[in-house]
């Protein structure tokens, strides 16, 4: 009788215990949002926040303006990143540097697309999707980019590629760095030792295989621009990478 009264009170204490555990855990995110709550104090009045027409910042030293219809989500500039909360506080305008900026835009006409685009064909854009940010430590070293990507593809790939003359684009089928089993189709231009863009186009199981496009150049010496695209786009590379370096230059400020 004993030895069940004493299973019965260590039962009662492991069972209180994990009720414990649990309503501690419960409350860590209704803490967190109070804190939040706290922290905003919502009963201080403010001036109504109105958003600006025009993004404005510098990208390597230069002032940039962009229009906000390109911006499906929102610049970012130093500081806090947006995933930190006071990211909001970090300083706007002309005279603040902008880390990068996604626009999204369609393609010849480089005006801005339907945001709702972004969010229904992803990847799949039927437009441009296009990240513009300054060029810092080695990002700009596209040999170092390209050795990337071949990086889990065998010894000797160079001597494979061929080159593409409708894009001025040397290729070459390389492995997928996280799945193995998958291909890329990896694309450079120039030579080796002075490459001018560099990017791939991913591969899935089902037709079209090869979907999705991204293309990485540097923009007026210091502008690293990245660029997601269908793959028949490629067939105009050459023409796409000069309308975004003409775009940025009429960017300027």
């Amino acid at each position: 009788m004993n030895i069940k009264r004493l299973f019965y009170c260590l039962y009662v204490l492991v069972w209180s215990s994990l009720r414990v555990c649990a309503a501690v855990l419960l409350l860590v995110p209704v803490l967190a949002v109070i804190d939040m709550v706290w922290q905003s104090e919502p009963w201080n009045r403010r001036e109504r926040m109105t958003s600006d027409p025009i993004v404005c910042g510098k990208i390597s030293g230069v002032v940039y303006e962009f229009p906000r219809s390109y911006f499906p989500f929102w610049p970012e500039y130093e500081g806090k990143s947006s995933f930190d909360s006071g990211f909001v506080n970090n300083k706007k305008g002309c005279d603040a540097n902008l880390v990068s900026v996604f626009l999204s835009m369609t393609w010849p006409g480089l005006v801005p697309a339907d945001d709702r685009l972004v969010f229904q064909q992803g990847l799949e854009h039927e437009g441009l999707l296009v990240a513009v940010s300054p060029v810092t430590a080695r990002e700009g070293d596209l040999r170092l980019q390209l050795e990337f990507l071949l990086r889990k593809s065998p010894n000797g790939i160079f001597a494979l590629a061929e080159y593409d003359e409708s894009n001025s684009l040397y290729r070459v089928e390389g492995r997928d760095a996280v799945f193995e089993n998958h291909k890329k189709l990896i694309y450079w231009g120039g030579r080796l030792d002075d490459i001018s863009s560099v990017g791939y186009c991913s591969w899935r199981p089902r037709k079209p295989n090869y979907y999705s496009c991204e293309m990485t150049f540097v923009a007026l010496g210091d502008v690293l621009v990245k660029v997601i695209m269908r793959p028949d786009k490629l067939g105009r590379w050459m023409e796409v990478k000069r309308s975004l370096e003409q775009f940025l230059i009429n960017s300027r400020k």
